[in-house]
């Protein structure tokens, strides 16, 4: 589709064509822009791209074309994304936002700019961000620029063909619409494409035939169309007529045009039409090794798991081989002994059908296996997204003031040397949380329950948890605490883990209040043997549709507020080491109360 979709790229990034005709007598410059289209859809010569880039933007800003001057510099990101340098491509965008800013008419740039965030986020299979900024660009994109919402809407739709189908569909569908009204017949066919993919991916083989025949319909009508998914459709079709072996090597010969990243999919697809889970796999794992190598620990457990299920399919396997030849043997010893013949069929043809149905079983199994390593490879890339959000930011502010104070150059008052001083204290204090979390969660998760031989009363101990959160409310909020039970009651408990717990709820109520009152209370129900600690506040509260996901680890309802996600995860496995359990009450709906109940010892 490398081809097709160039060319709606250029419509989108505003079309050489139509912006530049005041440019399409100056010969020189056509000559310069398709030298310089043709190296940017190769892809390869690095030096050779960016020699032609700053040709053409040195045209343009002689010319005072501002508009095709900073497409360029996008494509320029998109080169850099493709070629695995994401670092700098997101470095080049921080400089074209600084520059779009001097810009009288900057609004124009902000689609351009929105959909180049989702392109570099696409490529490194940072799937929610690459959603998230191609949305924004639709959102800015004029209600007559077909092009660019064709583009848009066939970036979408590759996004969600795996995950989400029906969101696919929906996708595919709007682009079909454009496509239809653009009468564009080489656009038409993209639609086509995607659908059959779509169809391949949910096994919907009479939809699939009719979008192949329409395929192949317009190819055949316009011969001098490139060969651009011919190639795919025809490894689909092969795949649906159960030649599985045909399909494959269609898809791993070097000299066609299906695209490097689609070919893992459609393995792991035609693997799953022959039942090999076990190549699915294998071909599935290959992904993981190719992306990085950066959390194997975290993927440990999954993998150890389905090891261990691969195990069990070749000592199934190997058992199947022996009764062949067992079987071999019988029908050697039937032509000898034809007396005991019947007798061995029916025995060997009883044992074959029940190996089967293990194999079978297994088959499944590794089946549940590839889900659960896709469910942890998907994980695995919301935690590095968390963790390059939430470092980069406090490093970034620690790096920054440390080079300004070590800086002699800089003249700086002893007022702004505190503040900086206080500010590199304060991230170092965040990014120490945050490894502590990490340290947390990874503890508790091997712990099967605390020791609970602490004596704690129960007065002094919301005294020092309302204590410690007003170094961070700084009286910005009224902190109360009310205990229905005597100042000397006391508890049997595990005071560290009860503290981390209280700590915990105390500084999210916090965070998430910018105004009224956050309570700590204490309740004793001698009916029930529990002991109930509740912490209120009157904040922004959280949705009915978020009240039992925000438990999940790495969950957050916002995913761009500061932190990583895991509070209240390690706050619901700590209760439970204690030996008790953790609630957010739906009832309230004056902000967010959550509910600790403990066993009365």
């Amino acid at each position: 589709m490398r081809n097709l979709l160039l060319l709606i790229i250029l419509s989108l990034c505003g079309s050489i064509t139509t912006q530049a005709s005041h440019h399409s007598q100056d010969t020189a410059y056509v000559k310069m822009t398709l030298h310089y289209f043709d190296l940017y859809q190769q892809g390869k010569d690095e030096k050779a791209y960016y020699k032609a880039a700053k040709q053409m933007k040195d045209y343009l800003l002689n010319h005072n074309d501002k508009e095709l001057y900073y497409t360029i510099r996008s494509h320029e990101v998109i080169f850099d994304a493709n070629l695995g340098k994401t670092y700098r491509a997101l470095q080049k965008v921080n400089t074209i936002l600084k520059d779009i800013e001097q810009e009288k008419n900057k609004d124009s740039y902000v689609q351009l700019i929105n959909y180049t965030l989702g392109s570099i986020y696409h490529l490194r299979g940072n799937y929610r961000l690459a959603e998230y900024y191609y949305k924004k660009a639709n959102e800015k994109c004029a209600p007559t620029d077909s092009p660019s919402r064709m583009n848009i809407y066939s970036q979408m739709a590759e996004l969600k063909l795996i995950g989400s189908p029906k969101e696919a569909d929906q996708w595919i569908e709007k682009l079909g619409d454009l496509t239809r009204a653009s009468h564009n017949p080489e656009y038409h066919k993209a639609y086509l494409m995607l659908k059959g993919k779509l169809y391949f991916y949910q096994k919907d083989r009479w939809r699939f035939d009719k979008i192949y025949r329409d395929f192949f319909s317009i190819q055949r009508k316009h011969p001098e169309f490139d060969n651009d998914g011919v190639a795919l459709m025809k490894a689909m079709n092969l795949a649906f007529s159960g030649y599985y072996q045909s399909a494959l090597q269609l898809i791993n010969a070097d000299n066609n045009e299906i695209e490097a990243l689609d070919k893992p999919g459609l393995r792991i697809q035609i693997y799953k039409m022959m039942d090999r889970y076990d190549l699915a796999l294998d071909e599935f794992s290959k992904i993981k090794v190719r992306r990085d190598s950066l959390d194997t620990d975290m993927l440990f457990d999954s993998m150890t798991e389905i090891d261990t299920q691969m195990s069990i399919y070749n000592r199934t396997k190997h058992m199947a081989d022996k009764n062949r030849k067992m079987l071999i043997a019988s029908l050697f010893t039937i032509c000898v002994m034809l007396s005991l013949a019947l007798i061995s069929i029916i025995y060997h043809h009883l044992m074959r059908r029940r190996y089967q149905k293990t194999i079978e079983q297994k088959n499944r199994e590794l089946s549940v296996a590839l889900e659960q390593a896709t469910e942890s490879d998907r994980m695995k890339t919301a935690f590095i997204e968390h963790v390059s959000h939430e470092i980069r930011t406090p490093l970034n502010i620690i790096t920054g003031y440390a080079q300004l104070i070590g800086n002699p150059e800089y003249e700086i008052s002893p007022e702004e040397h505190t503040e900086m001083v206080n500010s590199i204290n304060e991230n170092s204090n965040m990014i120490t949380t945050i490894f502590n979390e990490l340290l947390d969660i990874a503890q508790y998760s091997s712990n099967k329950k605390f020791v609970c031989e602490d004596m704690v009363n129960v007065g002094s101990l919301l005294k020092t948890i309302i204590g410690d959160a007003e170094e961070k409310n700084k009286g910005r909020l009224q902190l109360i605490a009310e205990n229905t039970e005597p100042d000397d009651f006391t508890i049997k408990t595990n005071k560290i883990a009860l503290c981390r717990v209280l700590s915990q709820l105390m500084d999210n109520a916090i965070k998430f209040t910018k105004s009224g009152s956050v309570t700590l209370g204490f309740h004793a129900d001698k009916a029930s043997k529990t002991l109930q600690f509740t912490v209120t506040d009157t904040g922004i509260g959280i949705p009915l549709a978020h009240q039992e996901k925000v438990f999940h680890r790495f969950y957050k309802v916002d995913m761009f507020k500061q932190g990583f996600g895991l509070g209240l995860s390690i706050c619901r496995k700590v209760s439970e080491l204690l030996g008790g359990s953790i609630v957010l009450d739906k009832d309230y709906v004056g902000g967010a109360r959550f509910i600790l109940t403990l066993p009365m010892q």
